[in-house]
Order: structure tokens, then sequence, then C-alpha cells
């Protein structure tokens, strides 16, 4: 504790014969000689400072800051008899050096110094400041620092003269180091008595989920706060919030929906999460706050999470490199300036929802991410410029979705998706360039009607998935485990796998309505071939020239007339084929193929429809030599099953299910070789 103290001389002298005594306060018998200060209290406002008398040395202890040069009174005893000069009730300043002599009755003199010892003065304890008058006689101590909590006001109704005004009584205030929380009866427009306040454990207007629910507080303004933990600032009239010398912070809440400033310019890191939204309600919107700038945030431990500021159109931070947590915005509709240009580094996930009006979205340091999304919404965004200069890994899913006027997207030195990479709606996109990526678990493209080709020559694909780019003629990869294409009903071929000649998973074909040809030249090896897809009332070809082996061959021939697998050997979980109305004799060209765990061939989807399927034999089969289970149905005009004679031998009877086809023969009958309806 620093102690401030007035130089004094300390005089006793003797007077009358006496060559040197110290004030005299025997205990004999009253003759008269007594001069000495019993004590000495100063009273400031109904406040009292009992001085401390140590032989000719009077002492006054009082906090820094207290005015003791008007509205004091002092209280003095002295001993029987004895007089005093200068009169104490005379004095008009008692924050100066002062001399008194007392003189006793029989004119013995002694010289007091009174001298003033100023405090720091820190207050240990939780402080609660519950009404006006509380506040007001907190004032008059000069406290400097509280040790603990400071509470001020109450929550819930209180009585009129428990309404707290102002602050002005903590003007003095520097330090706190714990929480300083203010409730719902303080009725000031301001914090302005807090003007001295340059560091604070926390600061709570309201909670997180419960708001100060004062009518009047309009302004927050901290001029002097350089630091705090958490600041927590929920306020449904809050408009002004200002806080100039503020350079760190654990954790910075502000939920207001009538904000309309948000200033703290010198703010350069935040620990924790940085919040703010308009309410806890998420409907409600802010339409008041046009800018949020933090021009001098560097580094963010935790997250950045700003939503339903609906008529913000700048967001900038400018200086910020990094952020350990995520970047979320949602329902900034009217954004349309974002400078996150420093950004190197987001632990967490860079999401961006519903920016209908944001042109450019430029990250050119961004090296690592954990996931990526930017969402202008369902048939939104006038976006026109991509900047992932420096973007090498995303562990999670990277996901651009809007529409604009973007003829290329250039990601030059991505090597690594983890999750779901995503490029939808820009559809005047004529070159995706991945020069440097390896891998990634899942390519997701849609609605890119101008891209003719896609080169991922290097990249090990987990999935890739291409719907509604008519224009798409070829895919380079080294490795692709499954592969969608969807056509969306519209014009345009299934585009040619290069480099590829094995599909671990499954390859599906759906919702090519208009496509007459689909070839698969490369592939040797599928784990799942499913199609559902071609010009309908069967006016389409399937060919795979080279395909030697699949797990699953499962397809409709509804839309089908050719269905051509010439190097094909094993199936080696199922075939399943349904309703090859438009297949003949020799429509089905499989010469190669020996095995087939579980043969499903199936003519109709109804018994009854049955006769329309066209097929008289299983000559298809002849070259089968292995087969676990045979399943023929609804073929209404099959009537010849030598195509499966090699297999009989082999199979076990309860395998055998054939009916309500035009000749069902029995296990039986295949045995003693009734083959053929008589």
């Amino acid at each position: 504790m620093k102690h401030i103290y007035l130089k004094l001389n300390l005089i006793c002298l003797a007077i009358l014969g006496f060559s040197f005594v110290s004030c005299s306060s025997d205990d004999d018998d009253f003759a008269g000689k007594d001069n000495y200060i019993i004590s000495l209290n100063l009273n400031k406002g109904g406040e009292i400072f009992t001085a401390a008398i140590q032989g000719v040395t009077i002492s006054v202890t009082v906090p820094a800051n207290t005015d003791l040069t008007s509205g004091v009174k002092a209280e003095i005893k002295l001993a029987e008899l004895a007089k005093i000069s200068p009169d104490p009730t005379s004095v008009s300043d008692w924050g100066k050096e002062q001399t008194f002599v007392v003189t006793s009755h029989n004119n013995s003199k002694c010289e007091y110094t009174y001298q003033v010892i100023y405090t720091d003065a820190v207050e240990k304890a939780t402080i609660y400041l519950t009404t006006q008058k509380e506040v007001d006689d907190f004032g008059k101590k000069g406290i400097k620092a509280i040790d603990g909590n400071l509470i001020i006001g109450k929550d819930g109704v209180v009585a009129e003269e428990d309404i707290i005004h102002n602050l002005d009584g903590l003007k003095a205030l520097q330090e706190v180091s714990k929480s300083i929380t203010i409730k719902s009866s303080y009725q000031g427009e301001d914090l302005s008595g807090l003007v001295h306040l340059t560091s604070a454990g926390n600061i709570y207007l309201g909670t997180v989920a419960s708001p100060l629910l004062s009518e009047n507080l309009k302004t927050v303004e901290l001029p002097a706060l350089k630091k705090t933990s958490e600041l927590v600032l929920h306020s449904a009239n809050l408009e002004n919030i200002s806080l100039p010398q503020l350079r760190s912070a654990f954790c910075v809440q502000l939920i207001a929906e009538k904000l309309e400033q948000f200033s703290a310019p010198l703010l350069e890191s935040v620990s924790n999460d940085f919040v703010m939204k308009p309410s806890t309600n998420s409907n409600t919107k802010n339409k008041s706050l046009e800018e949020l700038r933090l021009e001098k945030l560097k580094n963010v431990g935790g997250s950045i999470i700003i939503s339903n500021m609906s008529q913000s159109k700048t967001i900038h931070f400018s200086e910020l490199a990094e952020i350990r947590g995520s970047f979320h915005t949602k329902g900034i509709n009217e954004l349309t300036d974002l400078d996150l240009k420093k950004l190197t580094l987001i632990g967490g996930s860079l999401e961006l929802k519903e920016p209908k009006f944001l042109t450019q979205l430029e990250l050119p340091l961004l090296t690592q991410a954990g996931s990526i999304e930017f969402d202008a919404g369902y048939n939104n965004g006038a976006i026109e410029k991509y900047d992932f200069s420096k973007l090498e890994t995303v562990n999670g899913q990277f996901i651009l979705k809007a529409k604009g006027n973007l003829k290329g997207i250039d990601f030059p030195a991505l090597k690594t998706v983890q999750g779901r990479l995503e490029i939808q709606g820009t559809e005047q996109v004529s070159s995706l360039n991945f020069p440097q990526l390896n891998s990634c678990e899942h390519i997701y493209f849609y609605g890119l009607k101008k891209l003719k080709n896609l080169d991922l020559a290097k990249a090990k694909l987990g999935k890739l998935e291409i719907i509604t780019c008519s224009a798409l003629t070829e895919v380079k990869a080294m490795q692709i485990d499954e592969a969608i294409f969807n056509g969306g009903s519209e014009p345009g071929n299934v585009p040619t796998l290069v480099g590829i000649t094995e599909i671990a998973g499954k390859l599906e074909i759906t919702s090519y309505n208009q496509t007459k040809d689909f070839n698969f030249p490369n592939l040797k090896k599928v784990g799942h071939i499913n199609m559902n897809s071609g010009i309908s009332n069967g006016g389409s070809t399937l060919s795979f020239p080279h395909l030697v082996e699949v797990g699953i061959l499962n397809a409709s021939g509804t839309t089908l007339n050719t269905f051509e697998f010439p190097m094909l050997e094993k199936v080696t979980e199922k075939w399943s084929t349904t309703y090859f109305k438009f297949m003949k004799e020799g429509s089905i060209v499989i010469p190669k193929l020996t095995e087939v765990k579980v043969l499903e061939f199936k003519g109709a989807g109804w018994a009854g429809d049955g006769i329309n399927m066209p097929l008289t034999n299983l000559d298809l089969f002849s070259e089968l030599k292995k087969v676990e289970t045979v399943i023929i149905e609804n073929w209404g005009n099959l009537v010849d099953y030598k195509g499966l004679k090699n297999i009989i031998p082999t199979l076990e009877k309860e395998n055998w299910k054939v009916k309500d086809n035009k000749y069902n023969p029995t296990f039986e009958q295949m045995l003693n070789g009734d083959y053929v309806q008589k």
C-alpha cells in the first residue's frame, strides 16, 4: 500500500523554567499543568476519521483523493482547563500540515504537529451497492481498487427510493479484481461514473441468457478500460458501446437489438469467443448496426459469431490472423464488404450464411481451415471472385453455394479436403482448377452447366457426385471409391472416367432420361453398379466393354434395349435386373460370365405384366458354371432353361426359386433334364 506523507518537524517547547519536558499528563492531583490533546476526530459528511496521537504527532489516515478542503468539522478533546491555538473550528483545509499549541492552566505549552496520511484505498470484499445513497457513500471513501466483486443494484421490482440513477460515486474506482455486475434497478443513461476504470475481472450488464431490464441505459462508454476477462452486454435498449482503450478480453458477448455503434479500435486479442447478435431469440433482427470494424484484432482463441445484423454492410477484421475456433455469420443479408485478407488459420469452421450481395470472398493468406461453408441461400448470390490462393488443407467440408458471374474457380494450393467439397449454383463456370489436390473424401458438383472437363489427375477421391452438369464430358482422377452421376433429366452424357479402371464402391447412374449411350470404356472392376436411366421405352444402351468383375449389378431395363458386358466374368454378390421389356434374344451380351453368387433375373415388376416380357430362353447364361441362388420370375413367355443346365449339379434345392413364368420347372425337373416346356 502506498503512503504519501506531509513532511513535518516535531517540536515540543518547554516553557516557564523547564529545560525540556514532554507534554504533561501526570496523574497527580490537579495542578493546572496539563497541556495535552485527548482525541481528535474529523467529520466529513457523516464519515468520521479518527486521528492517531503518538507523542506530539497527530496523524489522520484517509483514502487517496479524499477532499478535506471543505465541509470538515473537527471534534477535539483537551486536558482539563487546557486551551488550543489555533482553534480547530477555524481551520479551512485539513488536508494541509497544521501546528497546534496546547496551553495548560498554568501556561505551560506543548506544540503538536498535525499530518495527513493518504492511502491508495483497496477494499477486500464483495461490495453491494443497492441504492443511490450506498453508491454515493461509497464514493466518499475514495476507493481506487476492489479486491473482490462489485454488485450494483438489484433485479426485480424495487421501491422508487432504491433506484440508482448515476454512478458518480465510483469515479475514483480504477480496478476490480473479480466481477462488476450491474442489475436492473440501475436506471442511468450511461456508465460515466466508471470513467477511470482501467481493468475488471468480468463486466456483466445482464447475462448471456437474460437481458438487463434497465430502460434508460443506452450508452456504455468505458474510456479507460484496457483489459477485462468476460464482457457481457445484454440489453434491448443499448445503442452505443465505446471501449476506446480496450486491448484484450477473454470473452465478449454483445447482445443488443438496437445497437447502432460498437467501437473498440485498439482491441487486439480475445482469448475465447466474440459474439454479436440482437437477442437470444433467433428470429429477432438488429436493423441499426451498419458496420463492424475491429481493425486491430489479431487473434481470437475461440469463435467469432455474428448473427441477424440485417442491415450490416461492412465487416472488417483487417489484421485478424488466427481464429482457433470458428467464424460464423448468419442473417447478414446486406453484407457487401468483408475483410479477412490477413487470416491464415481457422481451427474450426468458416460459415457465411445468406450473404446474397457479397461479390468477393477473399482469403488469400488462409492456409488451413476446419471447414468452410459459403451459402448465399437457395438460388441467390452475386459472387464474382473467390480467392483461396494459399489454402492447402480443409479438415472438414468445403462448400461454395452461390450464384454468380464466375467463369472459373482456381484452388492452386489445395491438397486435402477431408470432408465434402461442394460447388453449386455457379452456372457460368467453365473451368475448375485443382492442380495439387491429392485427397478428398467427397466431391459434389451441382448445376455447373458449362463445365466441360474436370482434371483431378493427382487425386484419390472417396466419393464423386456429379449432378446436372450437362456439359461435362470427362473426369480425370487417380482413384475413385464411389461415383454418382445424376443428369437432372437434362440433355447430356455421363462423363468418361479417365485414369480409373476400378471403383471399389458404387457406380450409380440416374436421371439421364435423354441419353442414348452409356459407355464406361475404362472400367475393369466395380463394387456395385446401379443403373436407372435412359430414354423411356427402351431407347438406350448400357455398355461396359472391359468390365471383368462386379460385386452387385443392379439395373432396370425400362429404358434399355441393349445390355453389353462382353468381358464380364464374375458377379461376386448379386445380379439383380428387372423389367427388361425391350430386351430380346441377343440384347444382353455376357458371353464370358461364368460365376454369379445370386442370380435374380426378373422380367416384370409383377406377375400380371409378365406376358409383355419377350424373352423366351435363358441362353444368355449358357457359360455360367457357378451360382449359389437362382431367382427367375415374371417372364410370361419364358419356356427354355437350357442356359442354366450347367449350374444345376452344384445348386442346393432350396436355392432354386422359379415362379410366375410361362414355364416354371422344379429343381427335380431340371435335374432330370426337363429344361424346355413340352
